[in-house]
């Protein structure tokens, strides 16, 4: 549109030449000048349609660089469009690996808390079955096999390894939480107890001699304690008493039986009579021991057998302990006393 323009403009200027010359030199020279001009104008046509053409041509070149362009953008859209759809697919698989993810996470968590809570009901239990349980054995305890190892270590003291008829066992009599070492073995045509003892020291270092009653004492008893099994323990809060028997053979067809207390009472070991069995023949009596030894006041053997619970059961407990005795000539003389105590123990 602009190069008609142009035209237009250069073609009214020529007419008017062309008239002025016409009426100036005559009608020949003015076609002559006209046909010159249109051919001007055609050169100038063609070359503006040459230039049109090349306007049209940077035009369509444009066109086709802003169509490229375009179908660049359009292939760029396209390919971000497609991007995004991949990453929108991509998203929404990671949106899905997530939420899967997350429900592995809620099972992982759920299984971790059912995990944790069977572990903890399991450490629970144990935790109760360990509480059950003593916090370690007696023979495991440091205390105790230093004092077994005291005792041991001063076994020329009281160990007669050529008497065969001694036993041997570890106690704890008075509950002061210092062991004795018992020994005991029979004697005499009578067949009577003879106990020997020595506790271990305060100081853990050694051991102290007990005084122990023979039969040269005023009441001539001493328990017969050499026997393994259960003895019925009265206790309070001051005192253990354990009830034993005392056998003695005055001849064949005579002989005293005794049911009597002992306890450990500081560094001397107590005896009590309670009652007495008498048997000459197929004569059996009974006495309780008020007035002492052999001068008790009859009783029957229903009083005999309960004269035990009847001086202590009032004001004390009672339970049994056990007594496990060792000759020694069997195996290890830290193990067999240590056998000994745990069995009193308990």
């Amino acid at each position: 549109m602009k190069g008609d323009k142009v035209v237009r403009k250069r073609v009214i200027g020529l007419g008017m030449i062309m008239a002025m010359s016409a009426a100036l030199y005559g009608c020949s020279g003015a076609a002559t000048e006209h046909t010159t001009i249109e051919e001007t104008n055609e050169e100038e046509s063609e070359e503006n349609e040459m230039k049109d053409t090349s306007d049209e041509e940077d035009s369509d070149d444009n066109d086709r660089s802003k169509a490229d362009k375009g179908e660049n953008s359009i292939k760029k859209i396209r390919t971000v469009k497609k991007v995004g759809k991949k990453e929108g697919v991509e998203a929404k698989s990671d949106s899905k690996s997530d939420e899967d993810s997350n429900e592995d996470t809620t099972k992982e968590t759920s299984t971790t808390k059912e995990t944790s809570s069977t572990e903890s009901t399991t450490n629970s239990s144990e935790t109760n079955k360990v509480e059950e349980k003593p916090a370690e054995s007696i023979a495991d305890n440091p205390d105790v096999q230093h004092q077994i190892k005291v005792i041991t270590t001063a076994s020329d003291l009281w160990y007669h390894p050529d008497d065969t008829s001694l036993e041997y066992m570890v106690s704890d009599l008075d509950h002061d939480g210092h062991y004795e070492i018992i020994v005991a073995g029979f004697q005499g045509s009578g067949h009577y107890t003879h106990i020997d003892m020595w506790e271990v020291a305060e100081t853990n270092d050694g051991l102290v001699e007990i005084q122990t009653p023979t039969l040269e004492d005023p009441n001539g008893s001493t328990p017969d304690i050499i026997q393994n099994g259960g003895y019925i323990t009265f206790s309070n809060e001051s005192e253990y008493v354990y009830i034993a028997s005392d056998s003695t053979h005055v001849s064949p067809d005579e002989g005293y039986e005794e049911v009597l207390g002992f306890k450990l009472n500081g560094n001397a070991l107590e005896i009590e009579v309670l009652a007495q069995k008498h048997t000459v023949g197929e004569t059996v009596e009974y006495f309780d021991a008020s007035n002492g030894f052999k001068e008790g006041q009859p009783i029957d053997e229903s009083q005999f057998k309960s004269c035990s619970y009847d001086r202590y059961g009032a004001d004390h407990d009672n339970y049994e302990t056990q007594f496990i005795w060792t000759d020694l000539q069997s195996g290890d003389m830290t193990t067999e006393l240590m056998n000994s105590y745990v069995a009193f123990h308990g």
